[in-house]
């Protein structure tokens, strides 16, 4: 089920960054963006600095916001424990201004989070042990949260939360710079790799067709469900096109083709990636409301299987989920 054949070129992926981090672009670029039709869930914005702007988020800030981070990369497990159910507790998540001032600052924790139903990380697993990537937080974004808060933070949908209603929620957190030994038995120790999450990164994850070959079989069989195909080769139009796309919004396309490729492309990062409709691409969640979340960073499995140990992780409860306490927050 694999679309090998379509995969897209080195030259392409090059071409597709180059025009997500601002090369080539030109005025032409910026009078599009600024005669955005739809403003989505965002109000228009699209990128971590146009978040930034609207936050009065400047560069001390995200100086400050990397300090921390880096100063929380030192701690030990112990440490974290303390830390996950000391005063940090009784404070809460940090702000929004710091939160975006840690994307900015692209200084990437060790320690990361998850919110989940609690079985799951007892079973011993951050996420599951075949996905290539998977999506987290930092401890500092979700710590001092009730369930249905924390879910919704961290970008759980409004179906999603439905799903977890009645089960107890558990906060994981894990240490990356901890080995475990290799999923694949050969001895060999392993650690999960940490990465920025926003389109680029996503892009680069999703032409491999042979890692992330369940997306590739999705964009398979969407295709097939409609007129116009969607393949591998029309990917860097549609993570371009996603890039200049705010959260919520339709494409500022005309192209009714495009339209429904567009469609037909959400579905498939949705089911093949994990990336849902509510997935912004700018390093942070955003809630159905359009409002700010928690810090995305990309765990890369790297033949770790995501596995839990209790020399690498911290896992605590948040209580049962509520429905009464998810209709407040939608």
């Amino acid at each position: 089920d694999r679309v090998a054949d379509a995969v897209v070129s080195g030259k392409s992926a090059e071409g597709l960054l180059d025009k997500m981090s601002g090369g080539g672009g030109g005025a032409a670029t910026q009078r599009r963006a600024i005669q955005r039709k739809d403003g989505g869930k965002t109000g228009g914005k699209t990128t971590v600095e146009d978040f930034a702007k609207a936050e009065g988020v400047g560069q001390a800030d995200a100086d400050k916001a990397g300090a921390n981070v880096k100063a929380m990369n030192k701690m030990s497990l112990a440490q974290m424990k303390a830390h996950l159910g000391g005063p940090a507790k009784d404070l809460g998540p940090r702000s929004k201004k710091e939160m975006l001032g840690a994307i900015m600052s692209g200084v990437l924790p060790r320690w990361v989070a998850r919110v989940g139903a609690k079985a799951n990380f007892d079973g011993g697993s951050f996420g599951y042990a075949g996905a290539n990537q998977i999506f987290a937080t930092e401890p500092s974004d979700v710590i001092g949260l009730s369930a249905a808060e924390a879910l919704v933070k961290v970008g759980w949908t409004p179906a999603q939360l439905g799903g977890q209603v009645g089960n107890e929620i558990g906060l994981c957190v894990l240490d990356t710079a901890k080995a475990v030994p290799d999923k694949g038995g050969s001895g060999k120790d392993v650690t999960p790799k940490v990465q920025e999450m926003n389109w680029k990164s996503l892009a680069i994850a999703a032409q491999d067709s042979k890692k992330n070959a369940y997306f590739h079989s999705q964009l398979k069989k969407y295709s097939g469900l409609h007129a116009d195909s969607l393949t591998a080769a029309d990917l860097p139009a549609m993570f371009e096109l996603a890039a200049k796309t705010p959260m919520g919004a339709k494409p500022d396309t005309t192209d009714p083709k495009i339209q429904e490729q567009y469609v037909m492309f959400r579905k498939a990062l949705d089911g093949g990636l994990s990336a849902s409709k509510l997935f912004s691409g700018m390093g942070a969640t955003i809630s159905e409301k359009g409002e700010l979340g928690a810090r995305e960073v990309m765990v890369v499995n790297d033949d770790s299987g995501f596995k839990l140990t209790p020399d690498n992780s911290v896992i605590t409860s948040l209580g049962r989920l509520e429905q009464a306490d998810v209709d407040k927050l939608l």
